[in-house]
């Protein structure tokens, strides 16, 4: 059963602590690569990194993800006020010492939301396409396989344009290929601890 951190605050040094060296939602996109690609290549190395040091790597940030980070708040109060949700807010959510997720927000006792606040150029494009990006699929469903809930809300906000929402459901066959490629990872992940010590 998952653990549920409702005390850790996210983005905080005891958020960063407790999902160390944890695969998590945000890099599933990454995980579902090809094992010969830099993506997955980066993505193993840093949970390694994680594990040696007991620390996280340099990383990297930029005006939008700052921004997105500020305007969540605002983005979920509008949420709830557009669809009388009531949102829950949960720092971290353990399924195992190797895998968790930082939903944005849980939503009654099945559901989560997943909140993007872009530039406006990505926000019209999310509305005009009606379409949820497969980086961001991916990541939902992560979240579920760890929450064990049933639906993910993506909501893309922008305080001068109208919201996108959508809603996705648990997908077993998605959520299989996760698990499988977990599996293999963690394992490539001990391997390369072992040959670092060793070397």
């Amino acid at each position: 059963m998952s653990k549920y951190y409702y005390d850790i605050e996210q983005n905080t040094d005891e958020w960063f602590q407790v999902k160390l060296g944890h695969f998590g939602a945000s890099t599933a996109a990454e995980l579902l690569m090809k094992s010969s690609t830099a993506g997955y290549n980066n993505l193993i190395n840093r949970i390694v990194f994680e594990r040696i040091v007991g620390n996280r790597p340099e990383s990297f940030s930029n005006e939008w993800m700052e921004r997105g980070i500020e305007l969540e708040a605002e983005a979920l109060k509008a949420y709830e006020l557009m669809t009388f949700n009531k949102t829950q807010r949960v720092g971290y959510v353990e399924l195992d010492k190797w895998i968790g997720c930082s939903p944005d927000s849980l939503i009654d006792d099945d559901g989560l939301i997943q909140v993007k606040c872009p530039k406006y150029s990505t926000h019209i494009d999310y509305i005009l396409s009606d379409n949820i990006p497969s980086n961001y699929q991916k990541q939902m469903q992560f979240e579920m396989m760890v929450t064990e809930r049933k639906y993910n809300i993506f909501f893309s906000y922008h305080p001068d344009l109208k919201p996108f929402i959508k809603i996705v459901y648990r997908d077993p066959e998605i959520i299989e290929l996760i698990e499988k490629a977990l599996c293999s990872a963690k394992q490539l992940v001990s391997e390369r601890i072992q040959k670092y010590k060793k070397n």
